[in-house]
Formats: C-alpha cells, sequence, structure tokens
C-alpha cells in the first residue's frame, strides 16, 4: 500500500477505539508512511466524551448532539484522548504540514480557532475542510 509519494508521512488521527481497530486492521498500519494515532485533536490535552449513536458511526461528537427530530438517538459513549495539534507536533519533531484535512463533525470553527496560530507560523499550508451546514 502507497501512502504519500515523495516521502512524506500521513498521520491519521481516529479518537474512538472501534473504528481505530477498524483502520488498523485495514492494512493502513502496515504502510511505512502512514501513522495512526488513537486521540483526536483539538484546543487542549484533555480527555473528552465522544457521543454516537452506534460503534464506528460517522456521526460521533464531543458535542452531545440532539438528532430525536431524525430518530437518531445519541446514547452510547465512551471517553477519548484529545491533544493539540502544537503538542502532537512537538512530539513528532514535525515542522511543515503540506495538507491537513479535517472531518470534525460541526466543530470546524473551533478547530479553525486551534489552528490559527500553526496558520501564523507557516506551519500548515494547505486545509480542507469538511463543513457541515445546519438547515
Amino acid at each position: 500500500m502507497k501512502g504519500s509519494g515523495g516521502g512524506g508521512q500521513i498521520h491519521c488521527f481516529e479518537p474512538s477505539i472501534y473504528t481505530f481497530e477498524i483502520l488498523s486492521q485495514n492494512g493502513f498500519s502496515k504502510a511505512n508512511n502512514i501513522i495512526l494515532n488513537n486521540f483526536g485533536l483539538g484546543k487542549v490535552n484533555e480527555e473528552r466524551i465522544l457521543y454516537y449513536n452506534k460503534k464506528g458511526s460517522g456521526l460521533a461528537s464531543l458535542t452531545k448532539r440532539d438528532l430525536a427530530f431524525r430518530n437518531i438517538p445519541f446514547e452510547e459513549s465512551e471517553k477519548v484522548k484529545i491533544f493539540t495539534l502544537d503538542s502532537y507536533c512537538q512530539q513528532k519533531s514535525i515542522e511543515h504540514i503540506s495538507l491537513l484535512k479535517i472531518d470534525v463533525e460541526g466543530m470546524s470553527l473551533m478547530f479553525l480557532l486551534v489552528l490559527k496560530e500553526c496558520l501564523l507560523r507557516g506551519l500548515l499550508i494547505l486545509l480542507l475542510l469538511n463543513l457541515e451546514v445546519a438547515i
């Protein structure tokens, strides 16, 4: 399995243990340039509660969402670890990020504020966001 070209690395962050185990079994962990991390990124290093309607759900969020109007109960949860991007980059001696793709389930604005310092320092070159629009 090939990851990024040119000797780069791909760092993946998945706070849910269930989803992380699926990623680990899909061959990603065998690629030399793909680093899987069983934690999420946020504004401070902390433990949080990840809420979801079922294990492996794409709706998982650090915010207990009220989706009752769609008949989606958010009754399941697990404790997860969250680290800042700065602390992760410092620990891994990462000085430059060419591309950062995030899907933070409704927390995009908060995450942009977290990335402000990284952007100002030139650590981050390109950012792709998966935005959700509430209707």
